[in-house]
């Protein structure tokens, strides 16, 4: 499954700097994180693969938080804003349109 390096705001919806865009790694072995078109994130060093909702985010202005609804639309804005590529692009589309909403009707997010 093709898959774009992680790099976006943070998806927690209160923190302050919520567009700036982080190349994000993992916490448990410092490996660089990778997006796949269903929203999971997996680990380059350690092979770790989850869907992203159910991962925490620290961007280094807050402790581990879950992302929001909110918090994740933005990230697909901040993610089209930053593209580099028409794939990039098309990933944080196919989040906003698609992956994320899905989340949403089976009641994945607390906030």
């Amino acid at each position: 499954m093709q898959e774009i390096l992680f790099e976006s705001a943070c998806p927690y919806v209160e923190c302050i700097n919520n567009n700036t865009k982080y190349t994000w790694r993992h916490h448990n072995c410092g490996g660089n994180e990778k997006l796949n078109r269903m929203g999971d994130l997996r680990c380059l060093k350690c092979g770790s693969c989850a869907p992203m909702v159910d991962w925490k985010f620290d961007c280094g202005n807050h402790g581990f938080q879950r992302g929001s609804y909110q918090g994740y639309k933005h990230l697909c804005m901040i993610m089209i804003s930053i593209a580099d590529t028409e794939d990039e692009i098309e990933f944080a589309q196919n989040l906003s349109f698609n992956v994320i909403p899905k989340w949403k009707r089976e009641g994945k997010f607390n906030n």
